[in-house]
C-alpha cells in the first residue's frame, strides 16, 4: 500500500509547487474498459488510457481523486493499463485519465471522457422479455422490455447488454419501473444472447444482477441469401476469367515462340537453297558438255562401224569367198577413262 501512496503524495506536492497548466494543443486521451465496463463482482477489469502523444506520464482518476500514476520508462506506444482486481461495490463509479509531459514546464492534457464502471450483483434481478415471439426476419424491428422489481428505489437507469459486446448496447431511462429497448432493422449479426441491468445514477452506483438471458434469432431473407450466392458466383467467375487469361497468355507466348522458330527454319532452308542455286550457276556446265561429247562419240563410232562393214563386204567380194568377220562394236567409257581399240 505504501508504494502506491508515495507516488500519489509526490504528485499532489508537485501539483502544488509547479506549474501544471493545461495544454490545449495536446489531444485528449481515450479511456476504455476491458472486457467490459459492466462486470460482475469479484471479477477483474483493465482500464486502458491511450494517446498519440509519446513520452508522457499517465494519471487515473475516479471522480476527482487520483487513484494511480504510471510513469513508463519508455512510453513509445502512448498507452497505459490500470488493472483493477477483485471488484466490489467500492470500485463502481466514474473514471477518467489524463497525461502530463515529462520535464519542465509541467503541462497536462484535458481529461478523457468519463467512463462509468458498474459492478453488478448488488440489487435484485430485473426481467427481460421480447414483444415478438419466435424467429425474427431480417429487416424487422425488435422491442425488448426490461422491468425492475418494485423494491428498487432512487434514480436509476437501464442498460441492455449483449454477450460478447465490449459496451452496453443501449442505455434508457425508465418509464415507471420498466423501459423498452428497440432494435431497428435487425440483421443476422444482431442475433445473440441479451440481458439487462439497472443501476443507480449517483454514488455509490450500485448495479443489479443481470436478468436471465434472452436469445434473439434472426433469419436471413431469401433474396439476401440469393444475393450472397450471386456475389459468390461472380467472384468464382472472375477468378476463372483471370485463370483463363493467364493460361491464354502462356499459350500465345508458346505459339509465338513456335512461329518464330518455324520462320527461322524456313529462312535457313531458303538460304541453303539460294546457296545451292548460286553454286550450280557458278559451276561450269560439265554434265551438259559430257553429254554432248558422248553423243558426238556415238555418232563417230556409228559412222566408223558403217564404214568398216562396207569395207569388209568389199574385201569379201574381192577375195572371192574369203570370209571376213565384221568389226566388233566399240564400247564408250567415261571421259578420262581408257577406251578399247576396235577389233575385227
Amino acid at each position: 500500500m505504501l508504494p502506491k501512496l508515495l507516488p500519489l503524495l509526490c504528485f499532489r506536492l508537485c501539483v502544488g509547487q509547479e506549474d501544471t497548466g493545461r495544454d490545449e494543443s495536446l489531444p485528449k486521451p481515450s479511456l476504455r474498459a476491458w472486457p467490459s465496463p459492466v462486470v460482475p463482482a469479484q471479477s477483474n477489469v483493465t482500464l486502458r488510457c491511450q494517446t498519440p502523444t509519446k513520452d508522457v506520464n499517465f494519471v487515473l482518476k475516479k471522480g476527482r481523486d487520483v487513484l494511480e500514476i504510471l510513469k513508463p520508462p519508455h512510453s513509445t506506444e502512448g498507452l497505459a493499463e490500470f488493472h483493477l482486481t477483485h471488484l466490489n461495490s467500492r470500485h463502481a463509479g466514474e473514471y477518467s485519465c489524463e497525461y502530463y509531459r515529462k520535464g519542465h514546464p509541467r503541462t497536462g492534457s484535458q481529461p478523457s471522457d468519463v467512463l462509468l464502471l458498474l459492478v453488478t450483483g448488488y440489487l435484485q434481478k430485473p426481467s427481460l422479455q421480447a414483444h415478438q415471439r419466435g424467429v425474427v426476419a431480417e429487416g424487422e424491428d425488435v422491442t425488448l422490455q426490461c422491468q425492475r422489481p418494485d423494491t428498487a428505489s432512487g434514480t436509476i437507469m437501464f442498460a441492455l447488454l449483449k454477450a460478447g459486446a465490449s459496451a452496453p448496447v443501449q442505455l434508457r431511462t425508465p418509464a415507471g419501473k420498466e423501459t423498452d429497448f428497440s432494435l431497428q432493422n435487425v440483421r443476422v449479426s444482431d442475433a445473440g444472447s441479451y440481458s439487462c441491468v439497472y443501476y443507480q445514477t449517483r454514488a455509490p452506483f450500485l448495479a443489479s444482477q443481470p436478468s436471465d438471458p434472452l436469445e434473439i434469432w434472426v433469419a436471413a431473407l431469401p433474396h439476401t441469401m440469393s444475393s450472397d450466392y450471386t456475389l459468390g458466383n461472380l467472384i468464382r467467375l472472375a477468378l476463372a476469367a483471370v485463370i483463363m487469361v493467364i493460361t491464354g497468355a502462356f499459350l500465345l507466348e508458346a505459339w509465338c515462340n513456335q512461329r518464330s522458330q518455324q520462320r527461322v527454319s524456313v529462312h535457313n532452308q531458303w538460304d541453303r537453297h539460294n546457296q545451292t542455286e548460286a553454286s550450280l550457276h557458278s559451276t561450269p556446265a560439265q554434265p551438259r558438255d559430257l553429254a554432248a561429247s558422248v553423243a558426238a562419240a556415238a555418232l563417230a563410232v556409228a559412222a566408223l562401224e558403217a564404214e568398216v562393214s562396207s569395207l569388209a563386204e568389199r574385201l569379201e567380194s574381192e577375195r572371192g569367198g574369203v570370209k571376213v568377220f565384221p568389226a566388233t562394236r566399240l564400247q564408250l567409257q567415261a571421259p578420262n577413262a581408257p577406251q578399247p581399240h576396235p577389233g575385227f
